[in-house]
């Protein structure tokens, strides 16, 4: 039996995210990415337990390697981080389920013909009340 997600090697490991067999190459490749694992999925745990006994080494030069950012910020500023995410992707315009957008100097040419534009009422590039930047 082949693997469902690859359709070329043998399924070997049970996913217990896709209730069937799929291949290793798959498990590890795909895992977190585009298989929503269970915490408790044994191959998901002897991956972590590797990462943590296995951590690479980055160069000295790598931008803000001494800063520490806490595991849990994306439970705790999921707002920002998904837009964060979206303007990383690729899309200029402010996801329109949040309330504190950006303010930029001009419309991005995504958002020119969207009603959710609003001028800036503060100078360009900074957040609304306490978290300025650039301001």
């Amino acid at each position: 039996m082949s693997c469902p997600i690859c359709e070329k090697r043998k399924a070997a490991r049970f996913c217990p995210a896709k209730g069937e067999k799929i291949c290793a190459v798959c498990c590890g490749t795909e895992r977190e990415i585009t298989i929503d694992c269970p915490s408790d999925c044994s191959y998901l745990i002897a991956a972590h337990r590797y990462e943590d006994e296995h951590q690479r080494s980055l160069p000295a030069d790598t931008p803000l390697l001494d800063e520490k950012i806490p595991q849990d910020i994306v439970y705790t500023h999921q707002q920002l981080m998904a837009a964060l995410a979206s303007l990383i992707s690729g899309s200029t315009a402010w996801p329109s389920t949040l309330s504190a957008p950006f303010f930029f100097s001009s419309p991005p040419a995504a958002s020119k013909t969207k009603s959710s534009w609003r001028e800036p009422s503060r100078p360009a590039f900074c957040l609304l009340p306490q978290r300025s930047v650039f301001c």
